[in-house]
């Protein structure tokens, strides 16, 4: 009977347990023939537990394409993914495939071709998911109680570039141009309600951050003024700016909790007040340490560390070989690493020389990690220790309880 109590209690406890790991969902590209690797396939989401360096799942798309954006919705436990004129819905809780739902082609006016999905992202709410297409001027709206898909933005004679928002998923920043003419503008809207609130021209086609209270956003230059700017979306007015003598890059903008942001430079990290703009040397930590040259997609876990894995590349031949062989070829070998800039550490979490990389947009990690039947399996060390204690604990009583 005791035994009975003892495993009640372990499998209760676990089930209340649900954080337990971060989890990172990675749309890979990869040779479709081997050894053509001129010929590519982006047709799997590998799911990466970021605590054991543990793939828990390769998800294949039904329609053989995932075009690397991503999105989880609050609760985590769904992750809606773009296939190339598909919403696929994926349930965290079991990794399988739970909802595809066809969407549009557009035709492109301007270029006569038909405009694939190029991004995704969701409202606060998680209710409506909304998608932009390549050469296209509208932003689409999927109601996921209903599936109806709507434009409830249309940005005529332009083009969708660029789209940005904050972490906190209450700021939206659309970048636009028009066909043949750079003239790039920014339109800032509410994400709550999609009301629009500010339009401005733009100063950059690369937003690095966009604050979290939603009113400023920050980017650097790989000009010869090497700086990072901090500038308002009301009016692109420049709050301050930022530079270090000899550092002639940087790579990593993150907020932190605090008022405050991390920047990542040839030379050092620097913390920079938000407000003031005031900095100091937070690390020695630097671009070279993380393979800036070769990492794609990155990602903020927590302050003072981030996730990054390398791009999707190609070499070409000089001079390019007759037809029929192939000028260029995908190269393979990917890497994912969880960088911690006050330890100095590098963490790799993941390699592949059968891949050749990610370019994953959208909020693809999460903190929680299901497994079948709901029960998640534990690999923090603290969690492990205070369920060791807890059935101590429970022994211990029911020795007492019987001697009394």
């Amino acid at each position: 009977m005791n035994k009975i109590i003892y495993l009640l209690l372990v499998l209760l406890t676990l089930v209340a347990l649900k954080v337990v790991a971060k989890v990172a969902y990675l749309p890979v590209t990869g040779p479709a023939i081997p050894p053509l690797y001129d010929i590519f396939t982006r047709d799997t989401i590998i799911v990466l537990n970021l605590e054991t360096s543990q793939v828990l799942k390769k998800i294949k798309s039904p329609a053989n394409y995932f075009n690397g954006s991503v999105f989880l919705n609050n609760s985590e436990t769904k992750l809606y993914a773009a296939g190339l004129n598909q919403i696929i819905t994926i349930d965290t809780t079991t990794l399988e495939i739970e909802n595809i739902l066809d969407v549009p082609v557009e035709i492109n006016n301007d270029f006569g071709i038909p405009a694939q999905i190029n991004e995704i992202f969701l409202n606060p709410q998680g209710d409506k998911l909304y998608y932009s297409s390549k050469f296209s001027g509208l932003l689409h709206q999927v109601d996921l109680v209903t599936n109806e898909i709507t434009a409830p933005l249309d940005f005529v004679d332009e083009y969708i570039s660029e789209i940005d928002f904050n972490e906190s998923l209450n700021t939206l920043v659309i970048s636009t141009e028009s066909i043949g003419v750079s003239n790039l503008t920014f339109h800032v809207y509410d994400l709550n309600t999609l009301a629009e609130k500010y339009t401005n021209p733009a100063f950059t086609s690369d937003i690095q951050l966009i604050s979290n209270d939603g009113e400023d956003y920050y980017y650097f230059l790989y000009s010869e003024e090497r700086r990072v700017y901090s500038r308002k979306l009301s009016d692109n007015s420049v709050n301050w700016t930022f530079e270090f003598e000899g550092d002639r890059f940087f790579s990593v903008i993150l907020e932190n909790n605090d008022n405050s942001i991390t920047v990542v430079g040839q030379l050092n990290t620097y913390q920079i007040n938000k407000s003031t703009g005031e900095w100091f040397i937070e690390s020695s930590f630097n671009s070279s340490d993380i393979d800036f040259f070769n990492f794609n997609s990155l990602k903020r876990l927590d302050d003072g560390s981030f996730f990054t894995a390398s791009g999707i590349s190609f070499v070409c031949a000089s001079p390019p070989p007759p037809p029929p062989f192939p000028g260029c070829y995908l190269t393979l070998g990917m890497t994912a690493n969880v960088n911690n800039i006050n330890d100095q550490t590098i963490q790799l979490v993941f390699q592949s020389d059968r891949l050749g990389g990610t370019e994953v947009k959208g909020r693809f990690i999460g903190a929680k990690f299901f497994s079948v039947p709901v029960i998640p399996v534990v690999v923090d060390k603290f969690l492990l220790m205070f369920l060791f204690l807890l059935i101590l604990l429970v022994a211990f009583k029911t020795q007492q309880l019987r001697r009394q």
